[in-house]
């Protein structure tokens, strides 16, 4: 693999998003995922609504 090869993908990753909907008893934990991630360049964020993620999937800019 080539030493940029990281960077590249988190480049293409970067060109998606994703919304995760959790059970609210672990919500404390994926919001630390989700910070995690999101500093990773990622485009994540922690629902605990399925109607709440597909509105932000749908609309948010990626």
């Amino acid at each position: 693999m080539s030493p940029n090869r990281g960077e590249e993908v988190t480049d293409v990753l970067a060109l998606s998003k994703a919304a995760i909907v959790c059970n609210p008893q672990f919500v404390a934990d994926a919001r630390l995922w989700e910070h995690v991630v999101r500093r990773r360049s990622l485009i994540v964020r922690v629902f605990i609504s399925a109607e709440k993620a597909m509105h932000w999937l749908r609309d948010a800019p990626a």
